[in-house]
């Protein structure tokens, strides 16, 4: 059974089944759920990129880490075998980065024997004030 009709949207005069909805709104619905769809996928994607760089973006700075503690043992071994003193600023930069590593993995550090003098002890209150880590009296 056909008829002439006007859907609830009010489309133009369309001859069509009284059983079934206007074809014209079945289309726009099917597109509206076509792009829901969509937009959820492109969302999903954003936020799974987002975690992505965000876990690159974590990696690169460890691999800065490392390749500086490399360079740093290259040279402080380097030093070593030609009976030169290793630098106190190495001894800071790598010291500092491998405290910073237990750090980020919220662990402590025990320093034993490594503060030798007084400048020493300067460098390392330095980097304890900076991360907010040291306990006065």
């Amino acid at each position: 059974m056909t008829g002439l009709d006007i859907c609830e949207d009010n489309h133009e005069p369309i001859t069509y089944s009284s059983s079934v909805r206007c074809p014209a709104c079945d289309i726009r619905d099917d597109l509206e759920d076509t792009i829901s769809d969509l937009n959820q996928e492109l969302s999903d994607a954003h936020e799974s990129y987002d975690e992505v760089s965000e876990e690159l973006h974590q990696a690169n700075i460890k691999l800065e880490q490392y390749n500086s503690i490399e360079d740093g043992i290259k040279k402080m071994l380097a030093d070593m075998k030609a009976g030169k003193l290793v630098s106190d600023n190495l001894i800071y930069k790598l010291a500092f980065a491998e405290i910073e590593k237990y750090l980020d993995n919220n662990q402590g550090v025990i320093l034993d024997g490594a503060i030798r003098n007084v400048e020493q002890a300067k460098k390392y209150q330095e980097f304890f004030t900076e991360k907010n880590l040291l306990v006065s009296e």
